[in-house]
C-alpha cells in the first residue's frame, strides 16, 4: 500500500481515484449491473478518454467527491463510490456505490 489510509473500514479503504485506474473502470463501463448501481444516468459505455475527462471534471468540482474502493490488504481497485450534486445549504447529495469486480460483489465491500 502506497499511502496512509485516511478512510479505513474493516474490509475496505477509500483512496483517491487515479488516471491509472481508468483502464479498469473502462471495463466496468461495459457491465450493466455496475452502471445501474453506480449512476442515475442511462447505462452506456464510455471510452478511456471520456472517463479520464470525467475524472478531471470531478476532481475540479467542489460538489463532487469520488473515491476508489480497495481491499484493506492490497491495492486492487474493486469499486467506486461517489457523492455528487451536493447542495451544501440543504446538506443533501447523491450517493453512488458500485463494486466493479464481479467476483467481489455480495461480500459486504459496498456496505
Amino acid at each position: 500500500m502506497n499511502e496512509t489510509p485516511l478512510l479505513l473500514g474493516e474490509k475496505v479503504r477509500l483512496t483517491a481515484v487515479e488516471k491509472a485506474d481508468m483502464p479498469i473502470v473502462r471495463g466496468w463501463y461495459q457491465d450493466t449491473i455496475f452502471l445501474r448501481n453506480y449512476g442515475s444516468n442511462p447505462a452506456y459505455p464510455l471510452t478511456l478518454a471520456e472517463l479520464e475527462k470525467r475524472l478531471d471534471q470531478m476532481q475540479g468540482d467542489k460538489n463532487t467527491y469520488s473515491f476508489a474502493i480497495r481491499p484493506v490488504l492490497d491495492d486492487r481497485l474493486i469499486g467506486l463510490i461517489e457523492i455528487e450534486g451536493i447542495y451544501w445549504s440543504q446538506r443533501t447529495g447523491w450517493l453512488g456505490i458500485a463494486i466493479g469486480e464481479e467476483s467481489m460483489r455480495g461480500q459486504g465491500y459496498g456496505t
